[in-house]
């Protein structure tokens, strides 16, 4: 899951160190840390997230995704894709693409 500079910085004021909830990747771009596989935030007893109200923006989105064509998409490997409506879905597309945006202008300041 990709991470603007204001999803860093909301869990980094909550507390939340950037080196275990965050990495880098070789385009400069960077994503939630998953452990094994396991997002950081997935508390492991419950199967929830432990930051939920906090929970990056490309986490409020998901389902929806782009496919490699830029369409906006519902991944089907998703056990909610099915709760996704169209509205929503064109809704949450409008956010990724904003998100995605956002996320070049972040790496681009660096």
């Amino acid at each position: 899951m990709e991470l603007s500079a204001k999803d860093i910085k909301r869990l980094e004021e909550a507390g939340y160190r950037k080196e275990e909830f965050a990495q880098q990747d070789s385009e400069g771009i960077w994503r939630l840390r998953n452990w094994d596989g396991i997002c950081s935030f997935l508390d492991p007893s419950s199967r929830r997230c432990s930051v939920y109200e906090l929970r990056p923006i490309g986490c409020y989105i998901y389902p929806v995704n782009l496919s490699p064509e830029g369409v906006v998409i519902v991944d089907d490997a998703c056990p909610a894709a099915k709760t996704v409506n169209a509205g929503e879905k064109k809704k949450k597309g409008v956010l990724l693409r904003h998100q995605l945006r956002r996320i070049d202008v972040d790496r681009q300041r660096k």
